[in-house]
């Protein structure tokens, strides 16, 4: 409302105004603000219209008429059913840029749809506010200063009990503030026995507490309300219809909260999740640690750390968790440490950077499965995004780590057995991924191939390698559950604005295509550090960042890659995150003493994944430009 305070302050109209919400005492009192401040009393240059059915035409001839002997012309119109699809509405928001500097319309609106052009058009050429119901903090300062201003105190107390009769709405809250005032005429301080004997208890308060107690098969309880109820004389029938306008206000949660969890895209990333979660419990620990074996075999102990690496990159990348791959790789570092005489520290920290470079990359990534699903591009094309900024990080982490190598001597080489065969799902996975075969099939010939292998060179049982695909699938049941979680929570923030004030922020902060870009990067990375998971991160990110894409003509799969990245950076390096506290477990459980804090200073790949997303939105051309270039 700051704006809106500013321009009725500065006299700086703007051509539009929508006031909506629930708050009516606050829609009426801005209107009242705005009606004095533009006409200055003066009723020739006024015009009102309310209800349904206005003429659209009569509406915009009066606003291209000049005022008369005056600045500018009102044109204020209530309760139109335009916001909501209503005749007129598409006529009135092509007029939207139309508007005569002299001419000022006001909206005030009740329900309004925040994806109808009217909305959009209002928001570009004017301004929008929402006067939702204020919380109990918020009323509670807005009664004090009403108070103050007539002399009276109350305590934090007293406030409390006065909301809890009055309820929510402004309005009544004003009333009753009359009536203390009045009541107590020659005290300053306001009681909680001045608040019982002159404030009228609310009806819907006790509603609430009816429902409750119904819900709860508190008999005796909800039927007291009741005959409470009755005493304050409220009639049967109003609070039937009462108590059923709050059931079915709970009904419509739940749908709200149904559509969310029912979008395809959430449930084709459930199936992926849970058949990933299938493809690891197949193949096993052992097939994974053959990948990582057969290449430290083959390398000197001077570049057994920066192979640690390019392990962690391949078998995250294969397995499409960096959690799993940190829990497999970092005992093999521990070794490399303990052989070789290379900082623990910064072997832990190559896995880490490794297993991101994974999870960022991979087909069977959660956090890829996330992201293309959410903004509906296929992984091939991200893959093909997010290739270009992930293989620079790469190699310039790598040649960081073999530059810290040098500096030190290494020990003996560390050989362990491995089978070659065991290689082969992993690969298969790679390949087929890479090829941009549909993510179903390729994780069920990773596990065909995988249950063929495993059982055909008796490195399991029929019986170890179904209990061993049930813990591959139940480890994904917390992110599942998570999801559907985050689905529903995001269904109801969209219903209620949540998404409009942040694309707002992000709207007001970010101007053009690359400020968009970096817009998405910065809101998964909050999100990200707020929960500690990249994953939720980005199930909670995408509509935002889809709608945040249309607005800046943003491609799906570059908004799928930012999404992925950005939070892979933040993952990287919190010394909350799953990731390093299952490395610093790992070394913990062998004997070793570790701290995040002596890690983070040695994740180059996160650094350098961020530096190579800056340059990628800033400074090179989008491919469609290059494209243009090169004509």
């Amino acid at each position: 409302m700051q704006i809106l305070n500013q321009d009725i302050k500065d006299g700086s109209f703007k051509k539009a105004y929508l006031l909506f919400g629930e708050e009516a005492f606050l829609k009426m009192s801005y209107k009242n603000r705005l009606k004095d401040a533009v006409t200055a009393g003066d009723t020739m240059n006024f015009n009102h219209y309310e209800g349904k059915g206005m003429d659209i035409n009569e509406i915009i001839g009066i606003a291209d008429t000049m005022p008369f002997f005056a600045e500018r012309r009102l044109v204020l119109i209530e309760d139109s059913g335009w916001f909501k699809g209503g005749a007129g509405g598409e006529e009135m928001s092509a007029y939207m840029e139309h508007i005569p500097d002299t001419t000022c319309l006001v909206f005030v609106e009740t329900e309004v749809d925040k994806r109808s052009k009217l909305f959009k058009a209002v928001k570009k050429y004017g301004y929008a506010a929402e006067f939702g119901r204020q919380d109990a903090s918020q009323l509670g300062r807005w009664a004090a200063g009403i108070l103050s201003k007539n002399g009276k105190k109350i305590t934090g107390r007293t406030m409390e009990f006065f909301l809890s009769k009055t309820g929510d709405d402004m309005e009544n809250i004003s009333s009753e503030l009359e009536k203390l005032i009045s009541y107590t005429l020659g005290r300053d301080v306001i009681t909680e026995e001045d608040v019982e004997a002159i404030c009228t208890t609310q009806v819907s308060n006790k509603i609430f507490d009816m429902i409750t107690a119904i819900a709860n098969r508190q008999t005796r309880k909800a039927m007291d309300l009741y005959e409470d109820l009755l005493t304050l004389k409220e009639p049967p029938m109003r609070i039937l219809f009462l108590i059923a306008r709050q059931f079915n206000q709970i009904l419509q949660v739940k749908e709200l909260m149904g559509q969310g969890i029912g979008d395809k895209n959430i449930i084709t990333m459930l199936l992926i999740f849970l058949t990933a979660g299938t493809f690891v419990g197949v193949v096993g620990r052992s097939s994974a640690e053959s990948v990582a074996y057969l290449m430290l075999s083959l390398i000197p102990a001077r570049f057994s750390v920066a192979v640690l690496f390019v392990v962690a990159c391949f078998v995250s990348t294969s397995m499409g968790t960096s959690v799993g791959t940190i829990t497999l790789i970092v005992p093999i570092a521990a070794a490399v440490s303990e052989t070789s005489g290379f900082s623990l520290a910064l072997c832990v920290a190559s896995v880490i950077g490794g297993a991101m470079f994974g999870d960022n990359l991979s087909f069977i990534s959660d956090t890829t499965i996330a992201a293309c699903n959410g903004q509906g591009c296929a992984m091939k094309d991200k893959f093909r995004e997010n290739f270009g900024i992930a293989l620079p990080a790469a190699i310039a982490s790598l040649a960081l780590i073999l530059v810290v190598s040098f500096h030190q001597d290494p020990g003996a080489a560390i050989i362990k057995p491995y089978n070659l065969v065991q290689l082969i799902p992993y690969l298969l996975v790679l390949a087929g991924g890479i090829a941009g075969i549909q993510v179903f099939v390729v994780l069920l010939v990773g596990i065909v191939s995988g249950a063929i292998i495993m059982l055909g060179s008796g490195q399991t049982t029929p019986w170890e390698m179904l209990t061993n695909m049930g813990s591959g699938t139940s480890g994904m049941f917390e992110t599942s559950m998570v999801a559907i979680l985050v689905a529903a929570m995001c269904a109801l923030i969209r219903e209620n604005g949540g998404f409009d004030v942040l694309l707002n922020v992000i709207h007001r902060i970010f101007r053009g295509k690359r400020g968009g870009q970096f817009g998405v990067g910065l809101l998964v990375t909050l999100l990200d550090i707020a929960t500690a998971n990249n994953t939720v991160a980005i199930v909670m990110a995408n509509p935002i960042a889809k709608e945040i894409s249309e607005d800046y003509g943003i491609s799906a799969r570059k908004t799928a890659s930012l999404l992925d990245t950005f939070s892979c950076i933040s993952q990287g390096i919190l010394p909350y995150g799953a990731q390093m506290l299952v490395a610093l477990s790992a070394v913990h459980e062998l004997g070793y003493e570790l701290s995040a804090f002596e890690v983070m200073p040695l994740l180059f790949y996160p650094g350098m994944l961020f530096i190579s997303s800056l340059i990628c939105i800033f400074l090179l051309p989008e491919r469609g430009n290059r494209a243009k270039a090169k004509k």
